[in-house]
């Protein structure tokens, strides 16, 4: 046990879906997670906003709001990025709602491209 963390031998992959919601995000990154070799982690973003109080998420005025799930897609991408850090294959949601998650020519077009977070490590997404 004196070394209970060993740097991996290569940095994760990440295969984006992306997709409105609802779209078929989760049954496709099922369907995949059972063809992939090595095995891959399905991180999803529903699964992260799941982790707040409903409650709390729905009382939050016009002006929390937006923070909220601004933090939320930032800590979504963080997670992914820390996924692939520590050695791990993953496909991951990839949601469009972002301005810095597209490429400058497309963003200021106003265009959602496919997604474009850099899930690098020592990358910074927001």
């Amino acid at each position: 046990m004196d070394n209970m963390y060993r740097p991996p031998d290569r940095p994760g992959r990440v295969i984006p879906l992306n997709g409105a919601s609802s779209s078929g995000n989760t049954s496709i990154a099922g369907q995949l997670l059972l063809l992939l070799d090595p095995q891959h982690f399905h991180i999803s973003v529903d699964a992260i906003n799941g982790m707040r109080a409903k409650a709390k998420t729905l009382a939050l005025d016009r002006t929390e709001l937006p923070g909220v799930l601004a933090r939320t897609r930032a800590g979504f991408h963080r997670a992914v990025a820390g996924m692939a850090h520590a050695g791990n294959d993953s496909v991951a949601d990839c949601v469009f709602s972002e301005p810095w998650r597209l490429p400058r020519p497309a963003a200021r077009r106003g265009n959602p491209p496919a997604c474009q977070a850099d899930h690098r490590p020592g990358t910074r997404q927001a």
